[in-house]
């Protein structure tokens, strides 16, 4: 029995360890300036919780196996890798990262 609450316990944490960042919470959101949300996304974030951070993307454009996204500002853009993790990112007033 023992054996199979450190199992368990095991299992949990190699799970938690293995998904993609989520970012603040909706509550956190609805309190965010743009120029914080941006600085919230972090590398491998999946583009369902970009999107949840962001709002929907102006356009899209697929080259190379990499999805970029443009938002609400010419110079806001999203781009993700094949596995659809965040992969670089680039918002208003700030470098490339």
């Amino acid at each position: 029995m023992k054996y199979l609450i450190y199992l368990v316990l095991f299992l949990f944490l190699l799970q938690s360890c293995n998904s993609a960042p989520l970012g603040p919470s909706d509550q956190e959101l609805s309190t965010m300036t743009r120029f914080e949300k941006w600085a919230s996304l972090e590398a491998g974030m999946s583009e369902e919780n970009v999107f949840r951070i962001l709002g929907e993307p102006s356009s899209k454009r697929v080259w190379a196996g990499q999805t970029s996204y443009k938002f609400e500002c010419f110079t806001c853009k999203t781009t993700f890798n094949k596995n659809n993790e965040l992969w670089s990112w680039f918002g208003p007033s700030e470098k490339l990262k």
